[in-house]
């Protein structure tokens, strides 16, 4: 065999052996797929690894409009979970509750909703700020400037708070912990703390809505599925709440 002859043969069966040996990586990592992603990679199209739910929930809300005849309900995972239409029995009833969300990110997000001039607000957060440690002093302050942004969005509009829920601790201990184990649990004292700074903010056009879900234990067991969050029965008795202390007469 002439050199020249052995030297093609040679280069032939390297590259062989490099595409033999590509092709099997490729293949114990997934084949086409790994292919496909690592494209995208390159060019910039990968994809993320989990979608944000407060994120892509908070993004669709802003997206809707609102009028000034309106109700929206606007807090975190205790607005979020609560088809407040049919519950409040009023196609004005919107839900712009996300959740997870603490103060800082309603106020965050305030600017879509103070733009359609809503005629009332019922405002529901301020747990997920004291189960994320953030200090009293920060909340405040966030719920202050809430409530001014949407006082000063209309002459007309009024906020509805809804306070903070007792925690059930046996129940939170049992059902949140063992998921949350770095989590601040919203102990009586911090959501006392807060809710009478609340009762302080109230005013002419600012109510605090009186709820009686909760016993010396905290949020009563046959309202909440995991001592924090409430079922369709404490969700009902807010709607209820809300009617007989007067919001949505006037419809």
């Amino acid at each position: 065999m002439q050199p020249r002859s052995r030297w093609l043969l040679a280069s032939f069966l390297v590259n062989l052996c490099v595409v033999i040996g590509a092709l099997h990586m490729i293949i114990k990592k997934g084949g086409m797929r790994y292919v496909r992603s690592e494209v995208n990679r390159v060019l910039g199209f990968e994809r993320p690894s989990k979608v944000n739910y407060s994120t892509t929930k908070a993004g669709v809300l802003s997206s809707l409009p609102l009028s000034a005849r309106d109700v929206v309900f606007l807090g975190d995972s205790l607005v979020d979970f609560g088809e407040w239409g049919e519950l409040m029995d009023s196609v004005r009833a919107k839900n712009r509750g996300v959740a997870g969300d603490t103060t800082g990110d309603v106020l965050n997000r305030l600017e879509t909703i103070v733009a359609g001039k809503p005629g009332d607000v019922v405002l529901w957060c301020g747990v997920n700020d004291i189960q994320s440690g953030i200090a009293f002093e920060e909340t405040a302050l966030h719920y202050k400037t809430i409530i001014a942004r949407i006082l000063a969005s209309s002459p007309e509009v009024k906020i509805w708070i809804l306070p903070i829920l007792h925690a059930n601790h046996e129940q939170y201990a049992y059902c949140v912990i063992p998921l949350h184990p770095n989590v601040t649990e919203p102990t009586f004292e911090r959501v006392d703390r807060i809710n009478h700074f609340l009762v302080q903010m109230c005013g002419p056009r600012v109510s605090m809505v009186v709820l009686h879900l909760c016993d010396e234990s905290g949020i009563q067991i046959r309202y909440t599925p995991d001592g924090l969050h409430l079922n369709g029965a404490g969700l009902f008795e807010v709607a209820a709440a809300l009617k007989s202390q007067g919001l949505l007469s006037t419809f």
